[in-house]
């Protein structure tokens, strides 16, 4: 009897031990997840309810496995501020192209672009956490701010850039960039809150805070406040008077009013410039021709206008990105979201578009627009325009098993050459998954 006892204490004790260490483990866990920072925005329209359900590869099937073979890579970067040179990994190459023996191309030559571009590798980096894969996220975070952040300025650059020798260097500290990155550390925190991920957005919130309460910086030039609304006191096709000099503007199409939002949690500060950039643009008033966003904001003459730059003409890219970030916050063009799918059911979308009579000159299949108009249906709850967007990007998936580029979202150059590029595939996948 007493052996019986003595083993179902030997048994229970161990058991009840191991029962108060997970209690204790998961009441760390539940208070220090109650301490961290709770964000005023639950979700991101146009995102899967559940990040763990979705698969790429069943999506669009090859695109990843295009990604890895023809387009991530490992450089030698030089880190101008010390000449070190450390070795990252897991970069995407901004294009690839097949060569083409009519032109002359040596088959054994790889055509590679000379670039790595941050606008790419974030839009990868939201592919995983959209994915679910936290795990490959965690290491793309890491290779990422290896890469792309800049240790004097305390910001993230635009590109990398090749020299001669092989090795990239950093180009273009800036507010844009640093912002987007921002956006997916908020994103990973709305579905995994961690002390690190909030140290991190805190302290690059303080970094762009002051950037934006200044502004922020400009980053692009066009005419608009001399010409007096241009759309009104110009005819489309007279010239632009010879005296008129551009001026920096603001684009609006990189304003993030989600992030802003969200930053809120950190800082109030960050809730009146969400506020303010988004009243601004509710309050754009559409006076004659189309119903475009605008794309420029004036900080000398705090305005918004259309960036007249070429023949009166808007770039889609800008406008798209820009009905996107609104649409995330609740504010829908439905005009313009009717404008867009116009387009797409009688072909591809232009690459800009002329501001009276929204006339073209000419179309060309462009992925990347396909894919952002089928995430602005997504951000906007829009099944016919995601639909037509996602039939649209279709064409341009690289069906045939002989093609080296199978499986990838492609298009052709100006001499014919078949290119990928890597805003096409990530672009595809945030569209489809």
């Amino acid at each position: 009897m007493k052996d019986i006892v003595h083993k179902k204490k030997h048994f229970i004790l161990p058991l009840i031990a191991s029962l108060l260490l997970i209690s204790i483990a998961l009441y760390i866990f539940f208070i220090s997840r109650r301490n961290l920072v709770k964000l005023p925005l639950d979700r991101l329209p146009g995102i899967a309810a559940d990040f763990g359900q979705t698969d790429p590869d069943l999506i669009a099937p090859g695109v990843l496995k295009q990604i890895e073979k023809n387009l991530l890579i490992d450089i030698e970067l030089k880190l101008s501020q010390t000449d070190e040179v450390r070795t990252v990994s897991g970069l995407l190459v901004a294009w690839r192209k097949q060569p083409d023996l009519v032109l002359g191309d040596d088959t054994d030559k790889e055509i590679v672009a000379d670039q790595i571009l941050a606008i790419d590798q974030l839009y990868f980096g939201q592919v995983l956490l959209e994915s679910g894969s936290n795990k490959k996220f965690k290491q793309w975070r890491r290779n990422f701010k290896q890469a792309f952040f800049d240790d004097n300025s305390r910001l993230f650059v635009n590109a990398l850039e090749r020299e001669d020798s092989n090795i990239f260097l950093q180009n273009d500290p800036n507010w844009i960039t640093t912002q987007d990155y921002m956006r997916l550390l908020l994103l990973a925190y709305l579905e995994r809150p961690t002390k690190d991920l909030s140290r991190e957005i805190s302290d690059l919130s303080g970094t762009l805070l002051p950037l934006f309460l200044s502004g922020p910086p400009t980053t692009i030039e066009g005419y608009g406040p001399d010409l007096n609304h241009p759309l009104i006191s110009k005819a489309a096709d007279d010239p632009l008077p010879s005296e008129q000099k551009p001026i920096p503007l603001i684009s609006v199409e990189s304003i993030d009013f989600w992030t802003c939002e969200q930053l809120s949690a950190f800082d109030l500060k960050w809730a009146e410039i969400a506020n303010s950039w988004k009243s601004r643009l509710e309050e754009y008033q559409y006076e004659v021709g189309m119903p475009f966003p605008p794309e420029g904001w004036s900080p000398a003459d705090r305005d918004l206008m259309p960036l007249i730059e070429s023949g009166f003409q808007a770039e889609t890219w800008r406008m798209l990105r820009t009905s996107i970030h609104l649409a995330e916050v609740g504010v829908m063009n439905e005009d313009f979201i009717s404008f867009i799918l116009g387009e797409l059911n009688n072909g591809p979308l232009a690459a800009s578009y002329h501001l009276l009579d929204g006339s073209v000159s000419e179309k060309q299949t462009d992925p990347a627009l396909a894919a952002w108009s089928a995430r602005l249906g997504r951000a906007c709850d829009n099944r016919s325009l995601f639909s037509a967007a996602a039939k649209q990007l279709s064409r341009s998936y690289v069906s045939s098993q002989t093609n080296d580029f199978f499986g990838a979202f492609a298009r052709r150059d100006e001499e014919g050459r078949l290119v990928i590029y890597a805003l096409d595939q990530v672009l595809g996948l945030l569209a489809l998954q």
